[in-house]
């Protein structure tokens, strides 16, 4: 798995909480948009974001799942989690491919690929950013940026 480091401005994300297995986010995906949609939410970007790792008790694991939206962007619902995320450096691999292959993806990811990075993770930040739709591209096709930010 190839990486880089990338240097990004600070974003806002519009988020709906998930807590179980991360492999279960997928339901909570379908209730964020149709929460979102009607409230007419402006959608930069899809995300999902991690923030524990994988081996907690399914009971413990805590993920948000959701969309970028502007800096100034005002949650339109106490439903609704809003996380801010400050500019800085994060780890960035690509996974081509079905969404099921994604827990093998961050394994390696957070393993050998964050090794050799030579930088130090900041456990702050850890995210999936969808580029394009499974219902739309064959899945061979499906890409998944991988980001973790770095101290």
């Amino acid at each position: 798995m190839e990486s880089l480091i990338v240097s990004l401005p600070a974003k806002r994300y519009l988020t709906l909480r998930h807590h179980g297995p991360f492999h279960h986010i997928g339901g909570t995906f379908e209730a964020f948009f149709g929460k979102a949609m009607p409230l007419g939410v402006p959608v930069l970007g899809v995300v999902g974001f991690y923030m524990s790792g994988p081996d907690l008790p399914e009971d413990q694991l805590e993920s948000y799942a959701g969309c970028e939206v502007p800096l100034d962007f005002e949650s339109p619902s106490e439903k609704f989690t809003v996380l801010d995320v400050p500019a800085g450096d994060f780890l960035k691999a690509t996974h081509m491919g079905a969404y099921e292959g994604l827990g093998a993806a961050w394994g390696e990811f957070m393993g050998p690929v964050l090794s050799g990075c030579g930088r130090e993770l900041n456990p702050a930040w850890t995210y999936e950013h969808y580029v394009n739709d499974c219902t739309e591209v064959p899945l061979e096709e499906v890409q998944t940026d991988l980001f973790a930010s770095l101290r």
